[in-house]
């Protein structure tokens, strides 16, 4: 890697991946939560402007705890900072919309089996969070990729990486909300009709930790095997 600071691979341990993991996680989760607590408990026009501004600080966290994992190895670690912070912006107002354009025809599909809770759908369909993830994910990449410094190449390698991560994690997202809504709709279904919107907030913040680990696990351990490659590289 042409830009990488002078840090051995041996310095790169597994703990990378889980903080490149937690760099995610702990952001999404916030974001979740906190909109969670503007949109259910207040019927403001303000709280809902709030809700809509939440993700521009949360990517500024994702992208600053970023640069401080990478800021050892990598020179344009500034530059990555700045890339997370608007690719993950505009990833979310470009998935946003796919989600919502392709929502309506797969909710006619699910909802037609009669036998499940309508509430564990509406908000996730699987197949339309998979496109909106990996759309999300590959503008986010492609922003990523103009600092990583490898050339061609390597930007085309984490781009894809990205947006498959996105795709995989939105899926595995989903499952887990699926799941998690199936369950406590079959074991306490009086729990969901006394309080839906809490239930339906428990449910995404378990889809939203579920993918991010996802996509931080592929996307950490590639990172690494990025840094370690061009330390190797380097030194050769």
């Amino acid at each position: 890697m042409n830009n990488t600071a002078a840090s051995g691979p041996a310095a790169i341990s597994r703990r990378f991946v889980i903080f490149w993991m937690l760099s995610l996680v702990v952001p999404g989760l916030i974001l979740m939560l906190l909109r969670g607590l503007l949109l259910g408990n207040s019927t403001s026009v303000i709280a809902y402007w709030i809700a809509a501004a939440a993700p521009a600080p949360v990517w500024l966290l994702i992208g600053f705890l970023q640069y401080r994992l990478l800021r050892p190895y990598l020179h344009s670690s500034l530059w990555w900072l700045l890339a997370t912070f608007a690719g993950g912006i505009l990833g979310m107002f470009v998935g946003g919309p796919v989600l919502e354009l392709m929502k309506p025809e797969s909710e006619i599909v699910v909802l037609a089996n009669e036998t499940t809770p309508a509430w564990m759908f509406a908000p996730y369909p699987l197949f339309p969070a998979a496109v909106a993830g990996a759309v999300g994910a590959t503008i986010l990449g492609l922003s990523q990729a103009f600092s990583l410094g490898r050339g061609a190449r390597g930007g085309l390698l984490w781009i894809c990486v990205s947006a498959f991560s996105g795709a995989l994690g939105a899926v595995v997202g989903g499952v887990a909300h699926l799941v998690y809504a199936h369950s406590i709709s079959t074991l306490s279904p009086a729990t969901v009709e006394n309080n839906l919107a809490l239930q339906v907030i428990i449910a995404l913040s378990i889809a939203i930790v579920a993918g991010m680990l996802v996509y931080g696990l592929l996307t950490g351990l590639v990172m690494r095997w990025l840094i370690v490659r061009g330390e190797r590289r380097t030194r050769s």
